[in-house]
């Protein structure tokens, strides 16, 4: 999900431990306690973190959300990596970015079973729009 034409280099960055770590970018972004615990015990947290964020946006949103929150937090080093990563592809980021970075709840389908068809298509759709999403799509058993 997180470009390669700048995604690990902006992880070695915010992987370092520090007051404006991936830690901090987290909670700004504002994902739980939990989920940050959770990323703490991966090998590459930032990517981790990163990986939800794009995933959970579209592309272009969730890159200018984040070079946005890297500013507020005093990451220009990471914000420039993205910035001349994205020059070289030909695609400016404006300075005055009026995103505001909010979180969407994640959703989860319940649904019967024989209308598993038009509720993955909704999954699809919600996906589409930003949302986390989870249905059971095994045998549902009663």
């Amino acid at each position: 999900y997180v470009p390669t034409e700048w995604g690990r280099d902006v992880c070695t960055l915010l992987n370092v431990r520090a007051n404006n770590d991936w830690r901090l970018l987290g909670k700004r972004f504002g994902y739980s306690t939990s989920e940050l615990k959770h990323w703490a015990m991966q090998l590459d947290p930032t990517m981790s973190l990163l990986n939800e964020w794009f995933m959970t946006h579209k592309a272009d949103e969730a890159t200018y959300g984040l070079v946005k929150m890297l500013n507020e937090i005093g990451r220009e080093d990471a914000e420039q990596i993205i910035r001349k990563a994205m020059a070289n592809a030909g695609e400016l980021i404006p300075d005055d970015l009026p995103m505001d970075i909010k979180r969407l709840p994640p959703i989860f389908l319940s649904y019967q079973w024989g209308s598993q068809k038009a509720v993955g298509k909704l999954k699809t759709n919600l996906e589409q729009a930003g949302y986390s999403c989870w249905m059971d799509t095994g045998e549902m058993g009663g």
